[in-house]
């Protein structure tokens, strides 16, 4: 753990600003193969925003809003944050603050980094790989987490530091509980849902619904606005095969369906698909199934035939 750096800011710039409490702390940690780095916890009570101009930072920033309202911009979007209310800001995100109606607020803003050593945990991991901004609301269990860092950055009792390294830990898994939904039962055996887990079975979902369209893996990784090499990986850990394989399956079933249930023509459901000829759609059927789709066809029928009894 980096103790280094951890004197408030200046006094007049703290008279200037209305910063609070928890100043310039900066913290370095690791949580089962996942090293985290806070480099900057702070809070903000005023009138002002400190800073109006676009930036963005090479760690992901969450800004908490206590109290007030904020009008936050962040890329193309536009997003008014009020009481109770955090934005998730990823890394590289060019945004800024505004205060329209001039009046008073209370926001805590975070800026934190993560790397992964040797870990098979993703919960946190992919926290970090979001490249869109997000607003939640905040719940007591992180409001609670927040007052207790700022109560400790004030008395700075013994092990303060060790408190408030705890509570942030706490509060990013808070967070990313809070975008995936997560949930766990009741009896002995917990259920954990990884967010990576909840990735995956997001892009099964859109590749399902979307089947019948002419879908690219680079398609559904801007509909999940995720990198493609992140969506690759998330789906070869889940599902041990890569996003086109799943693709290929979903059109395949699909195909499947109306050669056996519909009177549907070839040429009708190389259009239903999205194939730019039924030439196109019979390679592919052969390619997969390894009969062409006529064959597979007959194969169906003659199978629902009833056999006289003797």
């Amino acid at each position: 753990m980096n103790k280094e750096n951890l004197s408030s800011f200046p006094k007049e710039l703290c008279e200037q600003n209305n910063r609070k409490s928890l100043g310039s702390i900066k913290l370095e940690f690791s949580f089962q193969g996942i090293a985290i780095r806070l480099n900057w916890f702070n809070t903000l009570e005023t009138k002002k925003i400190i800073n109006e101009t676009w930036h963005s930072h090479s760690g992901i920033e969450v800004h908490f809003l206590i109290d007030g309202s904020n009008e936050i911009l962040a890329g193309n979007k536009h997003f008014d944050v009020s009481k109770n209310e955090m934005l998730i800001i990823p890394k590289n995100i060019s945004h800024c603050l505004k205060n329209p109606t001039q009046g008073q607020y209370t926001r805590c803003a975070m800026n934190v980094d993560i790397t992964k050593s040797d870990s098979k945990n993703q919960f946190l991991y992919d926290f970090f790989s979001l490249t869109e901004p997000r607003k939640l609301c905040i719940n007591n269990n992180i409001l609670n987490l927040l007052e207790e860092c700022r109560n400790e950055s004030k008395t700075t009792y013994s092990n303060y530091i060790e408190i408030i390294e705890l509570n942030v830990l706490k509060i990013l898994i808070s967070i990313v509980r809070e975008l995936t939904n997560y949930s766990h039962s009741t009896n002995e055996n917990v259920v954990k849902i990884t967010y990576s887990t909840q990735l995956a079975e997001n892009a099964l979902a859109i590749i399902e619904e979307n089947a019948c369209k002419n879908l690219s893996v680079k398609t559904v990784a801007n509909m999940m606005h995720i990198s493609t090499k992140h969506l690759q990986r998330i789906v070869q850990n889940e599902f041990h095969c890569t996003v086109y394989e799943l693709i290929v399956n979903s059109k395949l079933q699909i195909a499947k369906h109306y050669l056996i249930n519909t009177q549907m023509s070839i040429a009708d459901i190389s259009e239903a698909l999205s194939f730019t000829s039924e030439q196109s759609f019979s390679r592919f059927f052969r390619k997969n199934e390894g009969q062409t789709a006529t064959v597979f066809r007959m194969g169906s029928l003659n199978k629902d035939i009833i056999q006289p009894t003797p």
